[in-house]
């Protein structure tokens, strides 16, 4: 779906709303370990398409997405009582699979890459930065010596 401004910000507010009403409204113990993670909006603004991710395994997150899907009637009529727009979009649900890619490429690329130059994450990217700029405070003391 073609992304504009407008489409992303709707796509934000269904987003928001559309948790809170999941987590209040339904009864339902498996939407306990879900999360809805982005909502794509057509441009007119009629159909929104859900991405959710969800804890477990693949049986667990299509028997989500089944779920979802046979409530999005009951779960559209609730967010059109919002009434943040004149129509409301059809929803279409779908699981986000984006962490499992991103799992398999790293793990693709360590057994391809000698492991000096894969690209280990950074825990806590305020440390680097405090050690970045204490060697450069270094650096600079020695050339003010020289």
């Amino acid at each position: 779906m073609k992304k504009t401004r407008r489409s992303s910000q709707v796509g934000d507010v269904v987003r928001n709303e559309l948790s809170s009403i999941i987590r209040r409204e339904l009864d339902d113990p498996e939407m306990s370990l879900m999360t809805i993670t982005d909502v794509e909006m057509t441009t007119d603004l009629r159909y929104a398409r859900v991405f959710v991710s969800t804890l477990g395994d693949e049986s667990g997150r299509e028997k989500v997405v089944q779920s979802l899907q046979k409530a999005r009637g009951r779960l559209r009529h609730l967010l059109g009582q919002k009434g943040f727009l004149k129509l409301t979009p059809e929803l279409e649900f779908k699981a986000d699979t984006t962490a499992i890619r991103a799992g398999s490429i790293e793990k693709i690329l360590g057994e391809v890459l000698p492991k000096s130059s894969v690209a280990t994450p950074v825990s806590d990217p305020a440390s680097v930065a405090i050690d970045q700029s204490e060697k450069n405070r270094e650096a600079n003391d020695d050339n003010e010596s020289e």
